[in-house]
């Protein structure tokens, strides 16, 4: 992980002491004390937030995307017309490391009197991968990134006692995104074939390179809506878990450009060179289902300062987000998991 990101996201993190929307109490506004029941420090307020995100990206189908091949042939004819023949063909797709990575969330909203709240909160974030193939004599290689930003508008209704501890709430609202794939590969095959006929021995060796470059582009937005949880364990701790889904209508943009290279030597002389390209680009509307989860432990309370409480909390959880069909039906989904740290004040 670079050294650059952590700094900028603890900085930006710990300086706004804040929440994540989607770790379950988006208003912010009921908290419990050890006998279970609901009580406000203040009855409304302001509230900022910004959350600590550690992730890793996963993105199905990309593996695809590089290769490496050998094939070797021996033909061997000797001086009574006795020949033999042999070929041997290695094939083998790349594998995709995908890195952990930080990130942040930032928001802010407003709590109601009644209960009530509103909250607009940014989630940023950028995922790497590097990818390899490796045969004998042939090697392929290739690098994956992905621009995450998200925008959510939400409206929460207050908690609702479920049964003895646990209490649940409602959200909903806008989801907006925009999501930006960047993918380039090197490809490698070699074929070699060595023919002896009599005494006199011909080795050709043919060798290809191909270079692609793919980008994708998604601009979407539609309706959300979630259930948050929360079982109240006692002084102060709390279990929270949140489940989200959205509906998008997006524009998708996606380009591919490839340029393949190929050259071949007959004992070790240049016999013949050839170069190619291809690409496409394609603009399309299409939906995207996106699902958001997150399960984490809270701890809450009231601090007074200056002759008013503030709500803190602080809190550590998982949060998963899958988006769905992200690169076309062929090709897969988007994953995005890892951990959340929070801490949270309301003025």
């Amino acid at each position: 992980m670079k050294g650059l990101a952590w700094t900028y996201t603890v900085v930006v993190s710990f300086a706004l002491l804040s929440s994540s929307y989607l770790q379950a109490q988006e208003v912010y506004g009921e908290f419990y004390d050890d006998s279970c029941c609901c009580y406000p420090c203040e009855d409304s307020g302001w509230f900022f937030e910004a959350d600590l995100l550690v992730l890793t990206a996963h993105q199905d189908g990309i593996n695809t995307f590089i290769g490496s091949s050998t094939n070797t042939s021996f033909y061997d004819q000797s001086a009574g017309g006795t020949s033999t023949s042999t070929s041997n063909s290695f094939t083998q797709l790349g594998k995709f490391c995908f890195d952990w990575n930080a990130g942040c969330r930032l928001g802010a909203g407003y709590q109601f009197c009644d209960g009530w709240s509103a909250l607009a909160a940014w989630t940023h974030y950028h995922g790497r991968a590097h990818g390899h193939s490796k045969q004998p004599g042939a090697e392929s290689s290739g690098a994956w990134k992905l621009s995450y930003d998200v925008v959510d508008v939400l409206l929460t209704t207050p908690y609702y006692c479920a049964w003895n501890c646990v209490n649940w709430n409602l959200f909903g609202g806008v989801k907006m995104g925009w999501l930006e794939e960047k993918m380039h590969a090197e490809n490698e095959a070699i074929s070699i074939s060595t023919q002896t006929v009599v005494e006199t021995t011909t080795t050709s060796i043919s060798n290809s390179i191909n270079f692609s470059r793919y980008s994708s582009d998604l601009v979407a937005a539609g309706p959300e809506i979630g259930l948050n949880v929360v079982w109240d364990i006692g002084c102060g701790f709390s279990i929270y878990g949140n489940a989200a889904g959205s509906v998008l209508y997006a524009h998708f943009k996606e380009e591919l450009e490839s340029d393949a290279e190929s050259s071949a030597t007959v004992n070790g002389t240049p016999n013949s060179t050839s170069s190619s390209t291809y690409g496409y680009k394609d603009r399309d509307h299409v939906f995207r289902i996106v699902m958001d989860l997150g399960l984490g432990l809270a701890w809450c309370d009231c601090w007074e300062w200056c002759g008013h409480e503030y709500p803190v909390m602080l809190r550590v959880g998982w949060e998963q987000h899958r988006w769905f069909d992200q690169l076309g039906p062929s090709i897969g989904d988007l994953y995005l998991n890892g951990v959340t740290l929070s801490a949270a004040v309301r003025f």
